[in-house]
């Protein structure tokens, strides 16, 4: 891939800007912190690392979690069908992205998750295992 991306650079053509558009440019650039942050990006970009950071720890404490509870098959089975509903389910998930936008997609899954993570607080823990990958 990288040879075929070096190859393909050379082929690239890009616009060169006239004086005046580079002076609009520099006029209208944004001051401060709004260089490097977009204002409207960060509702969703905050509840996405929560979601993400959240996310990250249930599965790397998943493992852990189902030894010490002497069902490493259950884990197991976790890792193995989240893998297989993230494969089939991206691309639905894409399409909706696609044709519904983005905070569209984000909301309805971020509330979903919740959902079923509060739902599965009082199942058996093998099961609550199993039923979790709903929620992912």
């Amino acid at each position: 891939m990288l040879v075929i991306t070096f190859i393909l650079i050379f082929f690239v053509r890009v616009k060169e800007f006239s004086a005046e558009e580079r002076a609009y440019a520099l006029a209208h650039e944004p001051k401060g912190v709004e260089r490097y942050i977009e204002k409207s990006a960060l509702p969703i970009s905050i509840i996405a690392f929560l979601a993400g950071f959240i996310d990250s720890a249930i599965l790397t404490g998943m493992g852990s979690f189902s030894t010490d509870l002497k069902i490493p098959l259950a884990g197991s089975l976790f890792f193995t069908m989240y893998a297989v509903l993230i494969f089939v389910s991206r691309p639905f998930t894409g399409r909706l992205f696609d044709t519904k936008g983005d905070n569209w997609n984000f909301f309805t899954h971020y509330i979903y998750l919740c959902q079923w993570q509060c739902f599965l607080l009082d199942w058996p823990v093998s099961l609550a295992q199993l039923l979790a990958l709903l929620s992912y």
